[in-house]
């Protein structure tokens, strides 16, 4: 939840019309429960700043969202979101926006080029590792270090 509010509050600065006219958001799955949350929260920014939002869906498909991508940048909106499937795309997506000038703010999910994004990218995600290691702790204390724990892992973009 405090990442949605983050990006809520970034994202209702950067559409003020100071800022940017038209935006773009690059959607993972928007059938997913947290990221449907982000699209509303998105589109209430961009409808608050009274931006022009357009909004891509892969629905989990890493050729189809980067294809998508590709059109995002080639249109060349002010802003992009990107929220992405396969953090391997981050690079290849880096490049073509910096080779277009368009801002790119990924989030959820961590690009594998973060230690070397450009200037006009950013990240807004939860810190995963910490929440892992607060969950696991707190299933410990919880068993008091008896019994069994089975752990779940998600789809890539999660």
């Amino acid at each position: 939840m405090r990442s949605l509010i983050t990006l809520s509050m970034m994202l209702s600065m950067a559409a003020t019309p100071a800022f940017s006219k038209t935006l773009a958001f690059a959607v993972a799955n928007a059938s997913d429960t947290f990221q449907s949350g982000l699209v509303k929260a998105v589109e209430g920014a961009a409808k608050q700043g009274g931006q022009t939002l357009t909004i891509s869906d892969a629905k989990a498909d890493p050729a189809k969202q980067m294809e998508q991508i590709k059109a995002i940048i080639a249109a060349k909106p002010d802003a992009a979101i990107v929220a992405l499937i396969d953090s391997d795309m981050g690079a290849e997506v880096s490049k073509m926006a910096t080779a277009a000038n368009v801002p790119i703010v990924y989030v959820n999910n961590t690009p594998s080029n973060i230690e070397e994004l450009p200037a006009k990218e950013a990240l807004v995600a939860s810190m995963e590792t910490e929440a892992g290691t607060l969950q696991g702790k707190e299933v410990c204390r919880l068993l008091n270090g008896k019994g069994k724990a089975v752990l779940l892992t998600g789809p890539l973009y999660h």
